[in-house]
């Protein structure tokens, strides 16, 4: 791994706690984590940026950046390297109003939505995204009702590293051991309780 002392990580946006941009900075849980094990344990110097979702996808499939953080599937390890242990989880809740009559709009952007059913013009938010619930209630001292449910789907974020990066599977497995450290010894609860 000593040839190769530079990593790119290209991140989705805007999926706070797990990764958002603020003022065109990137911030929270995953680039806190990565710097964390990146240049505090592996020494290696980090480029973290954030981007659309497809375009974060295109940008390390294409080798302009070398890894991120995504869910594993089948057509993206053709090409990356998944790490054992997931890094975080996010699960299903459902926020609401104190309102009972509900309509039904779609909304993309997590701290509008929030801010709507604050106000009561919004009803009902059902997202995949717990943390980032929690952080935005947190920041913002929003008090509005939340719920996660008996059965959450969990979704499972990944760090991911391009097959073609030198000394690939070395450095996953470098990564994966740092984690699991970082894991048992509190940090990664830690680095998370910040932000929630």
């Amino acid at each position: 791994m000593k040839d190769q002392k530079e990593i790119k990580i290209a991140y989705y946006e805007n999926y706070p706690p797990i990764y958002y941009k603020e003022n065109n900075e990137l911030k929270v849980i995953l680039i806190d984590i990565s710097r964390h094990i990146f240049q505090n344990k592996i020494k290696f110097k980090l480029v973290q940026k954030g981007f659309p979702w497809e375009s974060a996808q295109m940008l390390v499939k294409n080798g302009e950046f070398n890894s991120h953080f995504t869910v594993k599937t089948d057509k993206r390890e053709e090409y990356l390297l998944f790490q054992n242990r997931n890094t975080t989880l996010t699960r299903d809740v459902i926020a609401y109003s104190k309102k009972n009559n509900l309509k039904l709009v779609k909304i993309s952007n997590l701290y509008n939505v929030i801010a709507m059913i604050n106000l009561n013009r919004k009803d009902i938010l059902i997202t995949a995204n717990d943390l980032g619930i929690k952080y935005i209630i947190k920041k913002n001292n929003i008090y509005i009702k939340y719920h996660l449910c008996k059965k959450p789907s969990e979704i499972e974020f990944k760090f991911c590293l391009l097959k073609s990066f030198p000394n690939s599977n070395a450095l996953m497995a470098e990564f994966n051991k740092n984690l699991t450290i970082a894991k048992n010894s509190g940090i990664i609860d830690k680095i998370i309780s910040k932000y929630l």
